[in-house]
């Protein structure tokens, strides 16, 4: 057993060296270096995904918000007119509106409690030469 592993870190080692020797380092920091860009690049769509969705949502709240006292004078109409089961709809849809609002508040500021303050229009990662470019100048 002692003589096959001892060939095995033996041939291990060559392996590693010629690799070594064959890979460009230049070329291995670049192709890093495109990878990271390629991620900020996701990231940063990643964020303008959540604001456009934030801002739809901070819509939709305003929206429902308007369409409340209007519910609720309807509903207050047609209780005078008697119509008892109009006005419920009126009331339970008011009510649901205003929980809905409630609830998009709620997760709106503990959403902000927890955000850091980065954002992609303060960025200053900002792509630039490749790094073996730079050392080449």
């Amino acid at each position: 057993m002692g003589l096959i592993s001892r060939a095995s870190v033996v041939v291990t080692a060559k392996l590693s060296k010629a690799l070594d020797q064959a890979e460009d380092p230049a070329e291995t920091l670049d192709y890093s270096y495109e990878r990271q860009l390629e991620l900020l690049r996701n990231v940063k769509g990643g964020v303008a995904e959540v604001v456009t969705a934030k801002k739809r949502l901070q819509l939709q709240t305003s929206q429902l918000e308007q369409s409340i006292p209007t519910l609720e004078e309807q509903a207050r109409q047609a209780l005078a007119q008697g119509r008892e089961d109009l006005a419920g709809r009126r009331s339970s849809a008011s009510r649901s509106r205003r929980r809905s609002c409630r609830t998009w508040t709620r997760r709106s500021r503990s959403s902000r409690r927890s955000r850091r303050s980065w954002s992609p229009a303060s960025s200053s990662c900002r792509p630039r030469s490749t790094p073996s470019a730079r050392r080449r100048r």
